[in-house]
């Protein structure tokens, strides 16, 4: 509507009443619009804009934490946290491997203690 309203912005409507010649409406376009109404317009355009400036800034911010979203989901890295628990579960299975290691000897040798006392 802002659109048509510049094409039609200086048309404007006279009329003779008694032989005097009184300014009626502008016409604006293809719409008869009065000054008020035309402000009203106005008003409401810039509102409309706001509202659409606002919703392109909010999809924005949306599309960037959805582009971090997924690049963290696509990040091959591993985090700090997992290598942390994977150093920490190899050195506790290292430690059950020496443990077992330690009573297979002992058990071994009290075999051995067992088979020469008899």
């Amino acid at each position: 509507m802002k659109d048509k309203m510049k094409v039609g912005e200086d048309i404007k409507t006279f009329r003779i009443t008694d032989g005097e010649v009184v300014l009626n409406e502008e016409v604006t376009g293809m719409f008869l619009i009065k000054n008020s109404d035309i402000q009203q317009v106005e008003a409401e355009e810039r509102i409309e804009e706001d509202l659409e400036e606002e919703d392109k800034s909010t999809y924005k911010s949306s599309m960037k934490s959805r582009k971090v979203f997924e690049s963290q989901l696509n990040e091959r890295a591993v985090p700090s946290s997992v290598k942390y628990l994977q150093y920490t579960a190899n050195v506790v299975m290292i430690g059950f491997i020496i443990l077992s290691i330690i009573e297979y000897i002992t058990a071994k040798q009290e075999l051995q203690d067992i088979g020469t006392n008899f």
